[in-house]
């Protein structure tokens, strides 16, 4: 047989041998369970049958605790992946990073989860930074499999961070509150944008300077824009004036979100927008940057720093309005619902994720919250 499992430790773990013409001398491996050591055992022998012999079997690997912390800068090291992914890495290399991988197990997985329960994790923060280490752990599968074999992240159940009865008793003995997994689908109703609009309006003309003034405009036409085009906040203040084509009813961003390239289609609402006369961020504008908000540093700080700084002044508006609870995101849930509405065709979900910047069908329909009245009206 050209590999041999034998127990190791009275039971506790599993030596992986394997023995083959390729190897020059027989490669060695220990395992938690049996199954985890004839999986490696199946991929390693299908790999040398193939000719080819895995970098993981050509030398052994160092004997030192491999961490959660480790394995997630290796992956790191040869993954890009977006600032808010970063973020919240960063975050669990804080929490759990020292944790070593040989004791990660799909017991340490539902621990994890109920620990972030008894901090009174929304749940849907709760599958965010599952479903981020979980991505890790899938590459160490694949990359270093001495390091973890399975990922157990993978089999936990649906509706995992959900709050089971148990926890909720253990909360409610604190005098915690249960957090809810509500997702936000605020609207916003065309007298709220008129309202919005016309509060900035009477900032342009109170304004002293051309500075304020180039404030004000700078901020009607990204809460405007937004409207018609589904944009995020950075890829508006960011946009320089040769991604924006009129003649081809297009705006071409150049790295997303996701970090792809997407072209923003500009319909007869947005062009109308952009045609706007703008006179004091015409006379401010350097660079060829649509907006002052930005000084034009792709710095990762400099952008978080710009993000927060105009969420701030969006907020200050928004509650001059009377929209206390509105938020600049929430233009982009309605932007997708007015597509739909407004669109002479019907627009696939493929479609709207393509304009959007939507991988994912499940985003989409979170975002195209239509109320019942207009669900009503396209069905005649």
């Amino acid at each position: 047989m050209p590999y041999f499992i034998r127990t190791r430790n009275g039971g506790k773990s599993f030596e992986l041998r394997i023995k083959h013409r390729l190897l020059k001398s027989p490669f060695y491996g220990t395992f938690s369970t049996r199954e985890e050591a004839e999986r490696v055992a199946v991929r390693g022998l299908t790999a040398l049958e193939q000719g080819e012999v895995p970098v993981w079997m050509q030398r052994p690997e160092r004997r030192e605790v491999i961490t959660i912390a480790k394995a997630i800068h290796a992956y790191r090291a040869i993954r890009a992946v977006p600032p808010s992914t970063r973020n919240l890495l960063d975050t669990i290399i804080q929490e759990i990073g020292p944790q070593p991988l040989s004791a990660v197990t799909y017991e340490w997985a539902e621990a994890w989860i109920k620990a972030m329960k008894l901090k009174a994790l929304a749940p849907g923060t709760i599958r965010k930074k599952k479903s981020a280490l979980s991505r890790v752990f899938a590459w160490v599968v694949r990359a270093h499999p001495l390091w973890l074999s399975a990922n157990p992240l993978a089999d936990l159940p649906h509706g995992y961070s959900g709050y089971d009865e148990f926890t909720r008793a253990e909360l409610a003995a604190q005098g915690i509150d249960i957090p809810e997994d509500v997702e936000r689908n605020r609207r916003i109703d065309p007298e709220e944008e008129r309202r919005i609009v016309q509060r900035l309006e009477a900032r342009r003309e109170a304004a002293q300077t051309l500075e304020e003034q180039a404030e004000a405009e700078g901020l009607s036409l990204m809460f405007q824009l937004a409207l018609r085009t589904a944009m995020r906040m950075r890829e508006i203040y960011t946009l320089t004036m040769d991604q924006i084509s009129i003649e081809q009813r297009s705006i071409f961003l150049r790295r997303s979100k996701n970090g792809d390239r997407r072209v923003v289609p500009l319909n007869q609402a947005a062009r109308e927008l952009l045609h706007t006369p703008w006179p004091a961020l015409e006379k401010v504008r350097k660079d060829g940057r649509l907006l002052p908000f930005w000084d034009g540093s792709l710095d990762h700080a400099t952008l978080e720093r710009t993000t927060s700084e105009l969420s701030r002044r969006f907020r200050r508006v928004f509650a001059e309005a009377g929209a206390t609870d509105l938020h600049f995101h929430d233009t982009r849930h309605e932007a997708l619902c007015r597509w739909v509405l407004e669109a002479p065709v019907p627009l696939t979900s493929e479609q709207l994720g393509r304009a959007a910047g939507m991988r994912d069908a499940r985003t989409r329909q979170r975002y195209l919250s239509l109320r019942g009245s207009e669900l009503a009206d396209l069905l005649g």
